[in-house]
């Protein structure tokens, strides 16, 4: 064992002595970038052709996201709310990337020791719910480092772009219910019935419904739906209890995004 260790330490040591004129070399170009870090300042705001150009890039970022987030052959095929969730995950990272990438054109290879640094912290000292809550988290932090390189235009413009992507991402609320119990003693399954009476209710309130999964050994039927922001929980609850006659009225269990 004692000899394994030192052959080790010594093939390390190896590896340092051969790699440290690469390294310094790495490190002298870091320092002479870090050195130059200047931002265009406020004046950023009145170069338009810069501002265009960056805000073509959000916008190719989040469409080419998009493609990849909503393809058809795997998107149809998602059945928990975090699978139909996680297109919205897909297009905020993809924002991230572009303005990564445009920190990256100003300022170098620099950046890229700034943001892994920061996914570091991010990654260890950060505990969040979900994986669209930690992109936002990436997100904000690029923000704020823009302010401190002295791009208050980026910062601005992807602030912009952010709040109206996540405006539209989150326009309607993402459910899922499971309707359980649908079974009787005079009938051995309704659970067609009840599908059918739910969904009628569900589609009549304007809900877009994403998944219907009926299971006809556990005698229930599970919904993944969108509704508007002006359709609540509440109010869904009060009219399957206002609606759904009592012969085929199962306990509804809810989840929510």
């Amino acid at each position: 064992m004692k000899q394994r260790i030192f052959v080790a330490i010594i093939l390390m040591g190896i590896c340092l002595y051969f790699a440290a004129p690469a390294i310094g070399a790495d490190m002298l170009l870091l320092g002479e970038q870090s050195q130059e870090l200047a931002g265009d300042g406020w004046s950023g705001l009145l170069k338009l052709e810069l501002l265009g150009n960056f805000l073509f890039a959000l916008s190719f970022a989040t469409a080419l996201g998009a493609v990849i987030a909503y393809h058809p052959q795997s998107y149809a095929k998602k059945e928990t709310l975090e699978e139909v969730e996680s297109p919205k995950t897909f297009l905020i990272y993809s924002v991230i990337g572009a303005v990564i990438g445009a920190m990256v054109v100003k300022y170098g290879s620099v950046i890229g020791f700034i943001v892994f640094g920061l996914g570091g912290l991010l990654r260890f000292r950060t505990n969040l719910g979900s994986s669209k809550q930690t992109g936002q988290l990436i997100l904000v932090t690029l923000v704020g480092l823009c302010c401190g390189l002295n791009l208050p235009h980026v910062a601005l413009l992807s602030t912009a772009f952010a709040y109206l992507l996540i405006y539209l991402l989150e326009k309607q609320d993402t459910y899922k219910i499971v309707i359980k119990n649908l079974k009787l003693e005079d009938r051995q399954v309704c659970v067609q019935e009840a599908a059918d009476l739910y969904r009628e209710i569900l589609e009549k309130q304007g809900c877009d419904i994403l998944s219907e999964r009926k299971n006809f050994v556990k005698f229930q039927v599970a919904f993944v739906f969108r509704a508007p922001h002006s359709v609540g929980r509440d109010d869904l609850e009060y009219l399957f209890m206002d609606k759904i006659p009592e012969a085929v009225m199962g306990s509804v269990d809810w989840q929510t995004s």
